[in-house]
């Protein structure tokens, strides 16, 4: 089985259809046109902003995105916008053609002539084309798959127990030396304490020695 046959195959559904930025400056409207299927879900992302330092959001009352049926002008979605990046999702309960619009409904004086305001559309469906997968790889494909996954686990297995055996004595081997560090710190403490202790007695013997000489 080649690997294209098995990336489509194991492939998601969920799929960008269209992907568009429309200029939305005065009183626009700007669309889609695709054919959905039955139950689709479909996911539409917007992104509105301006190539300079304008502030969208008090225009943005002004932006709406609908949906209808091309063939009986129905409207069966209807959103207002009130971010100026986000997603929205409705579902097609009938097949056939639809337009998804995004519209300005109104114009915003205090845009200046060379503000132009952008918007970016995403849509993405989750049965896009009804792809169907049941000729793209056989059952042979896929039984010989399994037969070398299993072969593949097989000849790893004794890898990744050594692995583990390693780990396990790695651990081991850590708690041994912190605990023979602690022990360790115990003594230097000890032998600080004892050498401490030698040092005053020799210094105690010796000024007695000088006083013993008359020299103290």
């Amino acid at each position: 089985m080649s690997i294209k046959k098995l990336l489509l195959y194991l492939s998601i559904t969920l799929q960008i259809k269209s992907s568009l930025i429309f200029k939305m400056n005065g009183d626009v409207t700007q669309c889609f046109i695709d054919e959905l299927f039955q139950d689709s879900s479909m996911i539409i992302k917007w992104k509105i902003f301006t190539y300079s330092r304008l502030n969208v959001k008090p225009i943005l009352p002004f932006f709406t995105i609908y949906a209808l049926n091309e063939e009986s002008k129905e409207e069966i979605f209807n959103y207002k916008i009130n971010l100026p990046k986000s997603k929205t999702t409705f579902t097609v309960k009938k097949a056939g053609q639809y337009r998804i619009c995004a519209k300005r409904t109104k114009y915003n004086g205090k845009d200046a002539p060379h503000e132009i305001v952008y918007m970016n559309m995403k849509l993405l469906s989750e049965n896009m084309d009804e792809i169907d997968f049941s000729d793209v790889v056989s059952n042979e494909d896929l039984n010989l798959f399994d037969q070398k996954s299993k072969k593949i686990k097989e000849l790893t297995k004794p890898i990744l127990t050594d692995q583990a055996t390693q780990l396990e004595e790695e651990n081991n081997s850590s708690v041994e030396t912190i605990e023979n560090t602690k022990w360790y710190k115990y003594m230097a403490i000890g032998q600080v304490v004892v050498t401490l202790f030698i040092g005053i007695v020799q210094l105690r013997n010796f000024r007695r020695f000088l006083k013993s000489q008359n020299v103290i």
